[in-house]
């Protein structure tokens, strides 16, 4: 990711969506933000990701390794699939 397009942040007395606050099932991640995209993909090694929204089966799965801008993956078949860093648009971690 060479710039952030979009950042929302959430008030915390506002719960989204008009939930409250028993409704509501999200839990804050702990996980602190690194300076950037690779560094930060470097804290979830050995984590599932789902990349671009999912949007292509090889999107999703467990980074093995980061290395010269390439992500390396193991998809739910367990095959490995290398990811070209500059093509990841967004990242989600399940936890």
């Amino acid at each position: 990711m060479d710039h952030l397009k979009w950042l929302t942040v959430c008030d915390d007395e506002k719960v989204p969506y008009g939930l409250n606050k028993s409704e509501q099932t999200l839990q804050v991640s702990t996980l602190s933000w690194a300076r950037t995209l690779e560094e930060q993909l470097k804290k979830l090694t050995n984590k599932l990701v789902v990349l671009n929204l999912g949007r292509h089966p090889w999107e999703i799965g467990k980074i093995s390794k980061l290395q010269d801008s390439t992500i390396e993956m193991v998809n739910a078949q367990g095959d490995t699939v290398f990811v070209n860093m500059r093509h990841v648009k967004s990242f989600h971690f399940p936890q």
